[in-house]
């Protein structure tokens, strides 16, 4: 069996996202095609590997975040090296579900990846290249490193002009090496590789189609809408420009629904109480979604926040808006203040119920039992003052919620909204001291050395013990902790307090056929505040023929009194 010339290993490479068909000598046999095989079977398949020529050396094969923003997308990343007299290093990268995309190549320079023999400083310098990886045009490039020194008193201004930060993390990195042991070769390439590549998926990045018509037919002939949810605590700072709050935030015209949580919003938490408006921070949203995009609820609770927005060629299929918030703040009993709490926005899209909860939890890592409680008493609230209120057209959602004590609510909401997301800043810390959190961020730069912080998580304990957020559900976190930056920067807090770095804005959500979870992400190039945003991707399924009589009226409208564009603002909302 002869090995494959160099030509035909560098023509296989150009199109590296037909999974591990480069190198086979006999045949090509995609992942999907391997994957549904016993793995006794895909071992002797892959066993059939052979290594590529001597001037050839495949240093590394998996997948990778490309880009910011609306560009972003998953990619097949292979990089091999041409030995010679002059060796060079080549990237080339093809996007993992999307194959009308053109793949991408580049050189690269060799001295950013040779180790010099040393494996691990090797992996350490792909895994950096993989983080830089970036569109200029319609090329692909990585990044230069950036070392940033904290200024004190850096304007907002340029944060807007800055170009965006490189992603902190990794993807895991996988070294192949060169050998002529085939059996060797076959485990090793077993062992690096996914165990099976993604079924193809939605591409977020790519935008709706520009005919509203269009827009309608296909959600009608699917059944599925794109929503993105957004939480960021914006540490009372003006916004981002509207050209970065696309390109970072908030893509225009990529998804059918888009709901903006914040926290800290427009004003502090102390002059919320005399003015808990946010017009300006609306204002700027609405600029940012322009006219293909309607407003159809807000509400505001002191300095927390929540919006939504939907295509306006969805709006025919929206009912039973309403919003509602609970207080959890300073006071006694039932009577407290707006500084902390939940703010909940129920609508229905085509006769499907979807609830997003936005909440701002009590701080310091002492408030554990506190923000437990918390999450129990705005769940329960909502419960009974806003989902019982509120049923989607053609549900059967009773009147009435069997009990009134708050795990029974909490549990009839899970039961009763098809689409549930909960979110916000959470405020749950690392129960770890700043030094063992910094060595271990240091040690740790890629997803795997992040899990193991993540055991120390007051969340992932919260709902280990079932304290809180029993039934929901959080994808996999891969991106580095949220709080607390020095502003303007991507150094953790400097001030005497030493915060320790912690994952503070999460975003769950119920989990069942109906939503899809596709991305789950921080944004550090956003650095206004102490706080990085986060944003979650879903696939809901709003499908459901028999609720569309009744959720429209004669001119393809909303009914009247379905309370489509309303906004409210107040400092406490008494229970």
């Amino acid at each position: 069996m002869a090995d494959p010339g160099p030509a035909q290993v560098s023509a296989d490479m150009a199109v590296a996202g037909t999974w591990r068909q480069q190198h086979l000598a006999d045949s090509v046999l995609p992942l999907s095609d391997v994957s549904n095989k016993t793995n006794a079977s895909r071992q002797r398949e892959v066993a059939k590997v052979q290594a590529p020529a001597a001037v050839v050396k495949l240093l590394y094969q998996g997948v990778a975040q490309v880009g910011h923003g609306s560009r972003r997308g998953d990619y097949v990343v292979t990089i091999v090296e041409e030995q010679g007299p002059d060796s060079e290093c080549y990237l080339h990268a093809s996007h993992l579900s999307d194959k009308s995309l053109k793949p991408f190549k580049t050189s690269i320079d060799i001295a950013l990846i040779s180790g010099q023999g040393n494996f691990a400083l090797q992996k350490k310098r792909i895994s950096s290249i993989l983080s830089r990886l970036d569109f200029s045009g319609n090329n692909i490039i990585v990044r230069p490193e950036v070392v940033e020194t904290p200024k004190a008193n850096d304007a907002l201004d340029d944060v807007k002009t800055d170009p965006p930060a490189p992603v902190p993390v990794s993807p895991p990195v996988s070294l192949l090496p060169t050998t002529t042991d085939q059996n060797t070769l076959a485990e090793d390439q077993v062992a690096a590789a996914p165990s099976a590549a993604p079924s193809p998926t939605v591409d977020f990045a790519s935008e709706l189609p520009a005919d509203d018509a269009a827009v309608l037919a296909d959600v009608e002939a699917t059944g599925m809408v794109r929503v993105r949810v957004v939480t960021w605590n914006m540490q009372a700072n003006a916004p981002p420009s509207v050209e970065m709050l696309r390109a970072e935030l908030l893509p225009l015209n990529t998804h059918h629904v888009v709901v903006v949580g914040t926290e800290e919003c427009e004003n502090t938490i102390a002059k919320s109480l005399i003015n808990p408006s946010k017009d300006k921070w609306e204002g700027r949203l609405r600029e940012v979604f322009g006219d293909r995009y309607d407003l159809i609820c807000g509400h505001a609770l002191q300095a927390t926040h929540s919006i939504a927005f939907v295509h306006r060629a969805l709006v025919p299929l929206i009912s039973a808006v309403k919003s509602e918030a609970v207080s959890t703040g300073l006071g006694v009993g039932a009577t407290r203040m707006g500084n902390k709490g939940g703010i909940g926005i129920h609508f229905a899209v085509n006769g499907t119920s979807l609830l997003f909860i936005n909440a701002h939890l009590a701080h310091a890592r002492k408030g554990y039992d506190r923000r437990n409680e918390e999450y129990h008493t705005i769940t329960a609230e909502l419960s009974r003052r806003l989902v019982r209120a509120t049923p989607a057209v053609g549900s059967t959602v009773p009147a009435e919620p069997p009990s009134s004590d708050s795990e029974s609510l909490v549990e009839w909401m899970q039961e009763h909204v098809d689409c549930l997301v909960w979110g916000g800043d959470l405020n749950y810390r690392l129960e770890l001291e700043r030094a063992e959190a910094e060595e271990q961020l240091q040690d740790g730069a890629d997803v795997i050395g992040l899990q193991s912080l993540l055991e120390h998580d007051q969340l992932k304990r919260a709902i280990r013990e079932e304290a809180a957020f029993v039934g929901m559900e959080e994808a996999p976190i891969e991106f580095r902790p949220t709080y607390k930056y020095d502003h303007n920067t991507d150094a953790f807090d400097s001030s005497a307090k030493q915060r320790v770095p912690s994952w503070t804005d999460r975003i769950l959500f119920k989990p069942g056929d109906a939503v899809d979870v596709h991305a789950y992400r921080s944004v550090q190039a956003l650095r206004t505040s102490d706080h990085r945003p986060v944003y979650a991707d879903f696939l809901m399924d709003v499908g459901g023929e028999a609720a569309l009589s009744g959720a429209r009226a004669d001119d393809g409208r909303p009914k009247e009194g379905q309370g489509i564009g309303q906004t409210n603002s107040e400092v406490c909302a008494v229970m």
